[in-house]
C-alpha cells in the first residue's frame, strides 16, 4: 500500500461517522452554552439540560457511542453539570450532586434503580478481584471445624453477600464453588449428607435475604416502585431493613435448626478443616 493510500485510509478512519458524531455532539453542547441567552428567563440549569439534550440526540443519531455507554455518560454529565450550576434562588451556592442526581433520575427512573445499578458495579468489582471469595473464606476460618459451625459459616457468608451482591443468581454462583471447594478440601463425598445440607440450604438463605435487604434482588425494586406509585409510600433503605429484618432473622434461625434436624451430617467434627480453609 502506497503512502498516499495509507494517509487516505487514516483520514477516512478519522472522519468516520461515529467519531464525527462525538465531535458534533461536543460542539452542539458548547453551542447551546455559548449562544442560548439567559436573559429570557432561562436558568443556568435549564440551559445546561438543554445542552445535554442536544449532546444526547446527536450521540444517539450518529451512534457515536454504544447505548449502554451513552447512558452512563449522559447521566454523569447531568449530575456534574447540574450539580455545579448555581441555585436559582441563591446564585452564590451550587445545587450539589445529591439534588442533581435526583433531577437526573426522577423523570425516567426510580432512585432504587440507581441504587441497584451502583451495587451491581460494586459486585462486579468484588467478583473480578476475588474479594467475595476471600471474605467468605475468612468468615469460614473463624467458625471452627464442627460441621454445625461450618454450616453456620455458610449462612453468614450468604447474609454478607446479600448486602454486596444485588442478584440472587450471582450470589448462588458465588456460593456454589465455595461450598464445593469446602467439601473437597475436607475430603467429603459430594453425595454426603453434609454436602447436601450445605447445597440445599444455600438457595434458601439467598432467597430469605432477598427479602431482608432491599438491594438484594430486582423484585424489591419492583415492590418499591409499586409502593411509591400506587400507595404514595416511599421507603428508604433503612426503613425497609427495619421492617424486614425481624422476619428474615427469625426464618434464618428456624432454617438453621430445621435443616440440621432434617439433614443431619455424618460427623460432628472435621479434623484439619480449619487449616485447610486458611491455606486457601
Amino acid at each position: 500500500m502506497s503512502q498516499l493510500a495509507v494517509v487516505k485510509y487514516n483520514l477516512l478512519n478519522l472522519l468516520s461517522l461515529k467519531k464525527l458524531g462525538l465531535l458534533f455532539a461536543v460542539l452542539g453542547y458548547l453551542a447551546v452554552i455559548t449562544f442560548v441567552p439567559l436573559d429570557t428567563g432561562l436558568t443556568v440549569v435549564g440551559q445546561r439540560v438543554l445542552a445535554i439534550l442536544v449532546f444526547a440526540v446527536i450521540i444517539w443519531m450518529t451512534e457515536a457511542m454504544d447505548y449502554s455507554v451513552s447512558a452512563i455518560v449522559i447521566a454523569s454529565m447531568m449530575v456534574f453539570f447540574i450539580g455545579t450550576a448555581p441555585q436559582p434562588d441563591n446564585i452564590g451556592a451550587m445545587i450539589g450532586s445529591d439534588k442533581a442526581l435526583k433531577i437526573a433520575t426522577e423523570g425516567f427512573a426510580a432512585p432504587a434503580t440507581v441504587l441497584v445499578a451502583s451495587a451491581l458495579v460494586l459486585a462486579a468489582a468484588m467478583t473480578k478481584t476475588g474479594l467475595d471469595r476471600r471474605l467468605a473464606l475468612n468468615i469460614l476460618s473463624l467458625v471452627g471445624t464442627k460441621t454445625r459451625n461450618i454450616f453456620l459459616g455458610t449462612i453468614l457468608v450468604g447474609i454478607l453477600l446479600a448486602f454486596m451482591v444485588p442478584s440472587s443468581t450471582a450470589r448462588c454462583s458465588c456460593l456454589v464453588p465455595i461450598i464445593l471447594g469446602i467439601v473437597a478440601a475436607f475430603g467429603m463425598d459430594k453425595k454426603s449428607r453434609f454436602c447436601g445440607l450445605l447445597m440445599i440450604s444455600m438457595p434458601n438463605i439467598v432467597t430469605l435475604w432477598n427479602v431482608g435487604v432491599p438491594t438484594a434482588g430486582a423484585q424489591n425494586l419492583i415492590a418499591l416502585g409499586f409502593l411509591k406509585d400506587v400507595f404514595k409510600v416511599q421507603l428508604g433503605w433503612l426503613e425497609w431493613v427495619k421492617i424486614a429484618f425481624p422476619y428474615t432473622i427469625s426464618c434464618t434461625v428456624a432454617l438453621y435448626f430445621l435443616m440440621l434436624w432434617m439433614v443431619k451430617p455424618e460427623v460432628n467434627d472435621i479434623q484439619g478443616g480449619n487449616e485447610t480453609i486458611k491455606s486457601d
